[in-house]
């Protein structure tokens, strides 16, 4: 992310330009986070089954290995969809912030 200049006092152009290098980085992490999902639920299934092996009355523990692993995969997209619509949230009212502070110096000016 960039550095900000900006003083507080005013809105300038790079706060979107920060909440835009956000978006990028939360989209592209996107399929890193799913690899690593799968991964992580290869390893917990191959688990599962090797306690299986030994103990055949478990055969249950796959079934809530799947519904946690599908509750795991919608947290992590509904986490995914929720931060995006923030950031294009706060950008919408940061250019909203921009065009009042235009409006009012041009008022004082003029």
């Amino acid at each position: 992310m960039r550095q900000r200049t900006d003083t507080g006092g005013e809105f300038r152009s790079g706060d979107t330009a920060d909440l835009e290098d956000l978006r990028e980085a939360l989209t592209s992490s996107v399929k890193r986070r799913l690899i690593l999902w799968a991964i992580r639920w290869i390893l917990g299934f191959a688990a599962i089954a090797l306690v299986v092996y030994f103990w055949p009355t478990l055969t249950w523990l796959f079934w809530v290995g799947a519904a946690v692993a599908v509750t795991s995969l919608v947290v992590m997209l509904s986490i995914q969809v929720i931060a995006l619509r923030r950031i294009d949230a706060g950008k919408h009212r940061i250019q909203e912030y921009e065009k009042l502070a235009r409006e009012a110096e041009e008022k004082g000016n003029g």
